[in-house]
């Protein structure tokens, strides 16, 4: 993503989605926090160019110096944004956050964590639409939400969206210093092939009227 990609794409989708989630967490009855948003545009591309070198030096791959083989794939570029978001943190609390006595991982903040894969998403979808060689694939990306696997559910019942277990399994990797974007990239690939599926598999169902 070039420098010119990412202010259209900052100012189109990621600004777009903090200032949402700014309002939607601050205007929620039952808010924990009071958060706000800091002017992180340059840092955001920064530390994703900093991620971007070292998955680069991971898999061996050259600067490309051409729109060729070497360009990373649209996966490792998501999770590249995923992991600078996380990183850079450009979501903070205003007011709420617990003092050291109160204070445990379960009850923190994870609110770039939610801004960092929502970014991410809207990235692969932005970049599955915008391929010329994805044509047959567009129609599943176009005015849907992307499916992702069903709730976890625990054995009381209870149970996690997939969305709730990720947000919180990026956060608790990032404290433990243990953000894979090698592994983001993975993810990526697979929500994006298991959203092509299921879409597929409810076409397939209408189409032959199967119910279940």
């Amino acid at each position: 993503m070039k420098i010119a990609e990412y202010h259209h794409y900052y100012a189109a989708t990621l600004e777009p989605l903090m200032r949402a989630q700014v309002e939607r967490n601050n205007s929620a009855a039952d808010r924990r926090f009071v958060i706000g948003m800091c002017d992180s545009k340059a840092s955001i591309y920064e530390e994703y160019q900093n991620q971007k070198t070292i998955f680069r030096l991971l898999y061996h791959k050259p600067v490309p110096k051409t729109n060729d083989k070497d360009q990373l794939h649209r996966h490792k570029v998501c999770a590249c944004m995923t992991a600078a978001i996380i990183k850079t943190r450009p979501l903070y609390v205003v007011e709420g956050f617990p003092d050291d006595e109160a204070f445990e991982l379960s009850s923190a903040p994870s609110i770039n964590e939610q801004l960092a894969f929502s970014a991410g998403l809207s990235l692969l979808r932005a970049y599955v639409l915008a391929d010329d060689q994805d044509g047959s694939r567009r129609e599943y990306f176009t005015g849907t939400d992307l499916f992702v696997p069903e709730a976890f559910k625990h054995g009381d019942g209870s149970e996690q969206t997939f969305d709730t277990l990720m947000v919180w399994s990026l956060y608790d990797a990032n404290v433990l210093d243990g953000l894979s974007t090698p592994l983001l990239a993975d993810i990526y690939f697979l929500l994006d092939r298991y959203h092509e599926l299921y879409c597929k598999f409810r076409h397939f169902r209408q189409d032959t009227g199967l119910s279940s």
